[in-house]
């Protein structure tokens, strides 16, 4: 429980810190990631001499399915900095686990991976959060519903083939893996679209937040990467819901942004979802 606690705690404040370096920067996408990215290269260090297995490199199968989450992350990226800068916290945050939902359904419907309570309270958590997603009086949709959509489809299709990875390495292999691949591969996307100028743009303000909110994320990203590995999907989707309300409360006192109704009633009954799903488990 206190990797839960910690992971909470981090991810929370990683998301305020983002969403507040993503709104005082015009840097593109793909150098504002990669830029702290090069912050993970000490720990990579250190990683590689913790019982690391090398022939890792030059496994075709283990490469071929990284460098396929990292052209993956690198689409989503440039998805995520859009909907950040564009939308509050509370409207973002209970649609940014329907790709933990799709994979959960996924697992029970072709690999027996999930029980029947979680496959149904997955469609009834994608159902309620379509419905409330609607404006019935304007009979209309969010704007950016879509491209919520897509990222979270993505982001499925990311998750699907981590999970896979996982069953086959160490949560150490895979977060050096992940980084050392996204290095090299995200700075090559920056030469192929010419956007070295893009580094110019760097201020004191974006260092800041962007630098604070890398950190927590990082600490988050391994915490993470060992509940994957040793809960699945299932129960680290259960933890993800209780740091996102306190996304939501630290949104309201550090960014000004208060919720709309329907979005925290929307959030209380997903949190009774998976609490239901917690008691029948």
């Amino acid at each position: 429980m206190v990797w839960v606690f910690l992971t909470t705690i981090f991810w929370s404040i990683a998301d305020i810190l983002y969403k507040k370096a993503v709104s005082v920067s015009n840097i593109k996408s793909n150098v504002f990631q990669f830029i702290w990215e090069i912050l993970s290269i000490p720990i990579i260090i250190v990683f590689l001499f913790l019982d690391f297995n090398f022939h890792l490199f030059i496994d075709l199968r283990i490469i071929s399915l990284f460098l396929l989450t990292i052209v993956l992350f690198i689409i989503n990226n440039n998805l995520c900095q859009y909907l950040y800068k564009n939308e509050k916290l509370s409207t973002l945050l209970p649609y940014f686990k329907i790709n933990n939902f799709i994979v959960i359904s996924v697992g029970f419907l072709f690999f027996n991976d999930s029980s029947l309570i979680s496959f149904l309270i997955c469609v009834w958590a994608i159902l309620l959060t379509m419905t409330f997603s609607v404006d019935f009086k304007k009979r209309s949709i969010p704007k950016n519903l879509w491209k919520i959509l897509l990222y979270e489809a993505i982001s499925a299709v990311k998750l699907i083939i981590s999970v896979y990875i996982l069953k086959s390495i160490t949560n150490i292999e895979y977060v050096v893996l992940d980084q050392t691949f996204y290095i090299i591969f995200g700075f090559l996307t920056i030469l192929y679209f010419k956007e070295l100028d893009e580094f110019k743009k760097m201020n004191i303000e974006i260092i800041k937040y962007r630098s604070s909110s890398y950190v927590f994320w990082f600490a988050n990203y391994f915490i993470w990467i060992f509940l994957l590995q040793n809960f699945w999907v299932v129960i680290t989707t259960l933890f993800w819901f209780f740091g996102s309300s306190l996304s939501i409360f630290l949104a309201y006192f550090f960014l000004k942004e208060v919720p709309v109704k329907k979005d925290i009633i929307l959030w209380f009954l997903l949190i009774m979802l998976v609490g239901f799903w917690y008691y029948y488990r």
